[in-house]
């Protein structure tokens, strides 16, 4: 299946949403490409494409921009951002990345040796840490 036939599944998805799409996470002439010619920082990028267009009420970011580099990473993380701020659901963002952390959330928590602490606003997080 092609990026647009993977992109359009449902009939209320029009060009422009699907352009738009395209156009935001960098996927622009690779429409018909099959996923198994995309490069793996493409796959992610069309990972995160589909996902907004399923329009869904909680998102789960399981280390979203670690297969990018550095510049790429930078305007995707900007355009995630940018989505997520008039996103009406909850966001779950799993990082190792304590700098990429700070820039996307509002609030924080973290897992250590199995012990889940409780969430809180991310600058008091950063103040202190456990």
């Amino acid at each position: 299946m092609t990026l647009q036939c993977i992109l359009k599944k449902k009939k209320k998805d029009t060009p422009q949403k699907l352009q738009s799409l395209l156009t935001t996470y960098h996927l622009t002439g690779l429409e018909s490409l099959y996923p198994r010619q995309l490069s793996g920082g493409q796959k992610q990028r069309l990972a995160l494409a589909r996902m907004m267009a399923s329009e869904p009420d909680c998102i789960l970011l399981d280390e979203p921009f670690s297969a990018l580099d550095s510049h790429l990473k930078w305007e995707l993380e900007q355009e995630m951002t940018g989505s997520l701020q008039s996103f009406a659901g909850t966001v779950l963002l799993v990082s190792h990345n304590r700098n990429e952390v700070y820039r996307m959330s509002k609030k924080v928590t973290s897992i250590h040796d199995g012990k889940n602490y409780p969430v809180m606003d991310k600058n008091d997080f950063f103040e202190n840490p456990h």
